[in-house]
């Protein structure tokens, strides 16, 4: 308990520093650019230029594109693989339906090319941050350091090669 305690009075400081305050008021932002990109009028009523155009700068900030250095390139990709249409319809369903959280999970993973359990746990967690958690190498990494990943891999049924590639049940159970 002592290696939470030691860690949690880091990111106290670390939040009380200016670069804490910037990384907060950057959460922020993003939160407020992804509430909008993924709310229920721009994925229903906007022009598809602006949904594009929005989805594009959505995407450009989430961490799990961080990897691809040809970022813009890469989301463009996305976009028309998918088409604007069934991204639209995606994004609402995986948001708003009220299907259970592990059948739109796994349904918009098997049907959307391109953005995996990062990129789409990402946008839940900024979209509805009470509701949904956050899954990617970072979050898996602290699990680690806390001493706590091998039984959640044995929780979740994981090998912990595949940590990183949950389905909609897995991602229900870290919620939980």
């Amino acid at each position: 308990m002592s290696l939470l305690r030691n860690y949690f009075s880091g990111y106290l400081s670390f939040r009380s520093s200016e670069t804490g305050r910037a990384w907060a008021r950057e959460r922020e932002e993003k939160k407020r650019l992804l509430s909008h990109a993924f709310s229920e009028k721009m994925l229903k009523e906007a022009s598809d230029e602006e949904f594009v155009n929005v989805l594009t700068n959505a995407l450009s900030s989430l961490w799990a594109m961080a990897i691809w250095t040809r970022r813009e390139e890469r989301i463009n990709t996305i976009i028309s693989r998918n088409g604007v249409k069934k991204l639209r319809d995606m994004f609402y369903y995986l948001i708003y339906s009220d299907d259970p959280l592990e059948v739109r999970f796994d349904n918009f993973r098997k049907n959307v090319w391109g953005l995996g359990a990062a990129a789409i746990t990402e946008i839940l967690c900024f979209v509805e941050p009470k509701k949904y958690a956050m899954w990617n190498k970072k979050v898996v990494s602290a699990i680690e350091k806390l001493g706590l990943l091998e039984d959640l891999t044995r929780t979740l049924s994981l090998k912990k090669a595949s940590v990183l590639e949950i389905n909609g049940h897995q991602y229900v159970k870290i919620i939980e």
